[in-house]
C-alpha cells in the first residue's frame, strides 16, 4: 500500500540553493523543519504548463505526463522567489500528473502561485500525492497571497505502480499547480520511449449533402502540431493547402472544406456525418429526435412556439437556450411570422461532464471520451433536428428556411452551428466572446477571455485545441475565426456584439467580421454579412433596441424573402478593429468560370 510518512513546508529558494550542483552530489541538504534527505538525488522536474527551463543547475522539463486540465501563462513578477518563470505558467482545472519512475521512495516538491485572484475564498482545491490527501481546500491567496510563490514538500512517498501521481481536484474555481520536482531516496526517473511522429492521414472523403456540400472534396493531410509555426498574421482564406491561391468562385466549395477540416482538427473536434438512422416527429409544440448509429442510440426533444401571424409552414429560428442565454427578441421574431424552436443544448452536450467523461446525446453515440467539444456537439444536434423537419410532411415548419441564434456560450454555439451546416440560411451569434466570433490572435491583447480560459472553463472546444491554448501558442493555429466566418458565406450572417464588455473581445470580433467579409466580397455576396456593436451600454445578453431593425431586416431577407436590405458593418467607435494590421494578404478578384 502506498504511504506518505511525513509532510513539511520548505522554501524552494533554500532547497535549490542548498541542492545546487550536479545531480550526483550526495551531500545532505539541510532545510527547514528538520528534513535532511539521506540521498538527495534530483530525479526529475516538470514546469507545469510551460516550456523547459533551467536554473541553479536544475532543469524543469516542458509540460508533460498530464491528464486533463488546461494551461495558462502570465508575465507578472512573482514575489518570494528568484525563479519567476517557474511560477508564471500553470495547469488549472481537474487533472493529474503521472510521472514514470521506478518503484521506490521519493520526496516531492510542489510549486504553487495564485496568479489570478487577489482575495481569499475564490479558489479552493484538494491536492493528493499517490492517492493520499495532502491539502484539503487549499487557498493560495490565503496561504501566500496573490502573485507569491508557495512551496510544499511531501517526504518519503512510496511508489509501487511505476508512476508517481499528483492529483488536483477543484472545489471552487480551478485547482492550480505550477511545478513538480522529485528527489530520489531509493528510485529513479524512467525516460519514456521516444514516439516517432506519425504522418497524419488525409481526412476521409465523404458524400456531399446539403448539410456539407463539399464533403466529397479530397483534402490533403493536415500538418502536425509540431510542424506549425508562430504567425501573428491572420491566415489567408484564399490560399489552399497546396499553396496555390483561388482564382474562381467554383473553387470555394472545396476550399471551404479544407477550412472545415482544419477547424475540426485544431479547434472544435470532428462533426460526424448524418448517423445511420434519424427519425422523429414534428408537432405544433415540439419536435422529437431519435438517433440510431450501429449499436448506439439516443433521443432528445425541443419545443416549438408557433407565431400568430403568417401562414404555415413557418420559417424556423432555432434559439439556443432560454432565459439569460436565450434570445432577447423572440416576440419580435414571432411577430414576423417565424416559429421559435427552443433547443436546450445541454440535452445534446452537457457542461456537467468533463473532458474524460463527456455527457449528452452526442456522446451517447460517439462516446464519453470523444475528442469533439460541445460546440460541434451542439451543431450535430441541430443538424439532426433539421433532418427530422425535412422528413416531416412540411405542413408546420419549413426545413429550407432556418436560422440559428444564441448568446454568450450559446452565441459560440450558434456561430459554430451556422458554420458547420450549410442548410442554415441565417446565423446570428450574439455576444459570443472567446471561442465564438473574435479572432484568437486578437483576444490576448484586448483583455478578452484568454485562449487557455476558454479551453479550460468547460469542454466547448475540442481536446486537440490544448496545444494552442496559450496567449503565444494561439499564433500557431493555421486558421482563425475570420475563416469560420467565411465558412458561412455566402449565406446570411448577422453578428450582434457588445462593445462595453472587454472580456467579450468586441474589437477582435470586428476584425473577424472584416476578414470574413473579404470572402463574402470575393464571392459576390458582401451584402449578406452584417456586424453590429454600435449600441448603448447595457448588461450581457440584454435586449437592445439598436439590434431590432437589423434582426427584422435579416429575417425578411433570408427566411421570409420579402426584403433585400444590404448588410452593414457598424462597430462602436471604441472597439473598431483594423484588418490591415492583421493580414499580409489581399483579396483576389475571382472569376465565375
Amino acid at each position: 500500500m502506498n504511504t506518505i510518512k511525513k509532510i513539511t513546508l520548505l522554501s524552494s529558494a533554500l532547497v535549490l540553493a542548498a541542492c545546487g550542483g550536479s545531480s550526483s552530489d550526495k551531500s545532505p541538504i539541510p532545510v527547514p523543519g528538520g528534513y535532511t534527505p539521506t540521498e538527495p538525488v534530483f530525479v526529475y522536474a516538470v514546469n507545469v504548463g510551460g516550456p523547459e527551463i533551467s536554473f541553479n543547475g536544475y532543469t524543469y522539463s516542458a509540460d508533460q505526463f498530464s491528464t486533463d486540465g488546461a494551461t495558462r501563462d502570465i508575465t507578472d513578477d512573482i514575489e518570494g522567489t528568484e525563479e519567476d518563470i517557474l511560477y508564471q505558467s500553470e495547469r488549472y482545472g481537474d487533472y493529474s500528473y503521472e510521472i514514470p519512475v521506478t518503484n521506490g521512495s521519493y520526496d516531492v516538491l510542489m510549486h504553487f502561485a495564485e496568479t489570478y485572484w487577489d482575495e481569499a475564498g475564490k479558489r479552493l482545491f484538494h491536492v493528493s500525492v499517490e492517492g493520499e490527501r495532502i491539502f484539503t481546500d487549499l487557498d493560495l491567496a490565503d496561504s501566500a497571497g496573490q502573485l507569491t510563490a508557495f512551496q510544499h514538500t511531501v517526504q518519503d512517498v512510496v511508489v509501487t505502480d511505476g508512476s508517481l501521481t499528483v492529483t488536483i481536484e477543484t472545489i471552487e474555481d480551478n485547482g492550480s499547480i505550477a511545478g513538480i520536482a522529485l528527489f530520489s531516496i531509493s528510485g529513479e526517473f524512467v525516460e519514456p520511449e521516444p514516439v516517432e511522429p506519425q504522418l497524419p492521414e488525409p481526412p476521409a472523403i465523404g458524400v456531399a449533402s446539403d448539410e456539407n456540400k463539399g464533403a466529397d472534396c479530397a483534402v490533403q493531410a493536415l500538418a502536425l502540431d509540431t510542424d506549425l509555426i508562430h504567425d501573428a498574421n491572420l491566415p489567408d482564406p484564399f490560399t489552399k493547402l497546396d499553396g496555390s491561391r483561388m482564382t474562381t468562385t467554383a473553387e470555394w466549395r472545396c476550399r471551404r472544406q479544407e477550412i472545415l477540416r482544419q477547424a475540426e482538427r485544431y479547434v472544435y473536434g470532428t462533426k460526424p456525418p448524418k448517423p445511420e438512422q434519424v427519425t422523429g416527429t414534428v408537432s405544433g409544440d415540439s419536435i422529437t429526435i431519435d438517433v440510431q448509429d450501429g449499436d448506439k442510440s439516443t433521443s432528445f426533444s425541443v419545443t416549438v412556439d408557433l407565431p400568430t401571424t403568417g401562414t404555415a409552414p413557418y420559417p424556423v429560428l432555432f434559439s439556443l437556450g432560454s432565459g439569460f442565454f436565450g434570445f432577447a427578441h423572440n416576440d419580435l421574431v414571432k411577430n414576423e411570422g417565424v416559429a421559435i424552436v427552443t433547443v436546450n443544448p445541454y440535452d445534446i452536450g452537457d457542461e456537467s461532464g468533463s473532458r474524460g467523461s463527456k455527457k449528452g446525446a452526442f456522446y451517447d453515440i460517439y462516446g464519453a471520451k470523444s475528442t469533439t467539444g460541445l460546440l460541434v456537439a451542439w451543431s450535430w444536434g441541430v443538424s439532426r433536428i433539421i433532418d427530422v423537419i425535412e422528413q416531416s410532411d412540411g405542413s408546420i415548419l419549413q426545413a429550407d428556411a432556418t436560422a440559428v441564434v444564441g448568446c454568450s456560450r450559446f452565441g459560440k454555439g450558434a456561430f459554430t452551428i451556422g458554420a458547420f451546416d450549410q442548410r442554415i440560411a441565417l446565423t446570428i451569434p450574439f455576444e459570443s466572446g472567446s471561442g465564438g466570433v473574435p479572432i484568437w490572435r486578437g483576444i490576448p491583447g484586448e483583455g478578452a477571455q484568454s485562449p487557455g480560459s476558454a479551453y479550460g472553463e468547460t469542454y466547448w472546444l475540442g481536446d486537440d485545441f490544448q496545444p494552442f491554448a496559450t496567449n503565444t501558442n494561439v499564433e500557431k493555429l493555421p486558421i482563425d475565426t475570420h475563416e469560420i466566418v467565411s465558412m458561412i458565406a455566402p449565406r446570411g450572417l448577422l453578428i450582434l456584439d457588445n462593445p462595453h464588455i472587454a472580456n467579450l473581445g468586441p474589437q477582435s470580433a470586428h476584425v473577424a467580421a472584416l476578414g470574413g467579409a473579404e470572402v463574402y466580397k470575393a464571392l459576390g455576396a458582401e451584402e449578406n454579412i452584417s456586424y453590429h456593436s454600435n449600441v448603448a451600454d447595457g448588461g450581457h445578453c440584454s435586449a437592445r433596441p439598436e439590434h431590432q431593425q437589423p434582426v427584422i431586416d435579416n429575417l425578411r431577407k433570408f427566411l421570409l424573402k420579402t426584403a433585400n436590405e444590404p448588410g452593414a458593418i457598424t462597430p462602436h467607435s471604441n472597439t473598431t478593429g483594423d484588418l490591415d494590421t492583421w493580414k499580409a494578404w489581399s483579396t483576389p478578384t475571382l472569376s465565375n468560370e
